[in-house]
């Protein structure tokens, strides 16, 4: 209970930055002009597909391969393996381990994976006028100036890994859309980090948004 605590006092820092930067509190007219690189896209490419879903085949332990394309493949580890997030309030949408214990809370949604090693949230929030992913991006490097950052222009979202003094990895996914910013944070023990990147881009390349007819 105590190491969830901390996991919230950490995501609450960083949501804090952010929601402070729509706010226009936190000023950053000091940084240089093109400081915040563009950051690479990170697509699934077909060319590269099969070897990137080859670690997910084996966890999921996918039988009788043969035959199949990398569609084919790729369903059906979401089949065996992974289970379906959908927020019907606020359009998003993503598949996760299906080995994750998931509980929902004040509009928050919580799980837990690999025996409590991993501990990931997903909440989301009205996005601020004129905010963009470079100064979430900004924000979070002030808070932490050494996260690595990553960019999936195909989900749109923006990753920031980081790790603690005592060796737990976080990361935090952020999604941009018109009217909202939807943050994914995750606390990994370092025992659990082989199973988490395992997931982690399969769930990243999942991500969709849709705020038509959101309740």
């Amino acid at each position: 209970m105590k190491q969830r605590k901390a996991f919230y006092r950490t995501i609450g820092a960083l949501t804090l930055a952010v929601i402070l930067a729509a706010a226009g509190i936190v000023s950053f007219a000091g940084a240089e002009d093109g400081a915040v690189p563009p950051g690479d896209s990170d697509p699934m490419p077909e060319e590269s597909g099969l070897a990137e879903l080859q670690p997910l085949l084996e966890a999921a332990e996918v039988d009788d391969m043969e035959g199949m394309d990398l569609e084919e493949l790729t369903a059906a580890v979401a089949e065996e393996a992974m289970s379906e997030y959908l927020n019907s309030e606020t359009g998003f949408h993503m598949q996760y381990p299906s080995s994750f214990s998931f509980s929902e809370e004040g509009g928050v949604a919580m799980a837990t994976g690999e025996d409590g090693q991993i501990f990931m949230l997903i909440e989301c929030m009205p996005k601020g006028e004129g905010l963009t992913a470079e100064m979430i991006q900004q924000a979070v490097m002030l808070d932490s100036p050494d996260a690595k950052i990553q960019h999936y222009e195909e989900s749109g979202c923006v990753r920031f890994d980081r790790r603690q003094d005592d060796g737990t990895l976080l990361v935090d996914l952020y999604v941009i859309t018109e009217t909202k910013i939807h943050h994914i944070s995750i606390s990994c023990a370092e025992s659990a980090e082989e199973m988490l990147y395992t997931w982690l881009d399969y769930m990243i390349h999942s991500i969709t948004t849709d705020e038509t007819d959101v309740g």
